[in-house]
């Protein structure tokens, strides 16, 4: 943690003494550690996620008051500060489904980022089955040629069975006489 003494223009108008140093959280030190957590990491469309930043010191300390932002696909999707405990939180709803890399950075030193936590949205919309074919004039024709041709085949086969009916009956006849 660093020391900083306050300048003589606002320790006055503060009322403050002026040999009063105050504890601040060094964020433009590129030794401050940040690491980003997620959870859950797989979520429906319309869910929301819980990321959690944590910063600390060299010395493996918390870092308390320092603001934290967000981004994701370089758009920031928020901010938060930590808390005592070192850590910012954020729930973030994406509108669409995908694959998302979210990371946090500190807000005064963007060069310090953190790890990046994949998230994947899966679309909670049911695809549309396609619609059943309804019959047009090229398939109603078809359907009158098979019911014809049908039609043709039994009458054939009733007629070759009577044919053959009348044979046999004829030549039953013949043989009894």
């Amino acid at each position: 943690m660093a020391t900083k003494a306050l300048s003589p223009e606002w320790a006055e108008f503060f009322d403050i003494p002026p040999n009063y140093t105050t504890n601040y959280a060094s964020a433009a030190s590129p030794t401050a550690k940040l690491s980003l957590s997620a959870a859950p990491t797989s979520i429906a469309q319309g869910g929301s996620t819980a990321m959690t930043a944590s910063v600390t010191y060299p010395n493996g300390s918390a870092a308390s008051r320092v603001a934290v932002n967000f981004p994701s696909g370089g758009k920031e999707v928020g901010s938060a500060v930590t808390g005592t405990n070192g850590q910012a939180a954020l729930a973030y709803t994406p509108t669409a489904a995908g694959t998302y890399s979210l990371t946090a950075d500190l807000a005064s030193a963007p060069s310090v980022a953190s790890n990046a936590v994949c998230l994947t949205v899966t679309s909670n919309v049911t695809p549309t089955p396609p619609p059943t074919p309804t019959p047009t004039s090229s398939n109603a024709m078809l359907y009158a040629v098979v019911v014809v041709a049908v039609i043709v085949l039994v009458a054939a086969l009733l007629a070759l069975t009577r044919g053959a009916r009348r044979a046999s009956s004829q030549q039953l006849t013949s043989e009894t006489k």
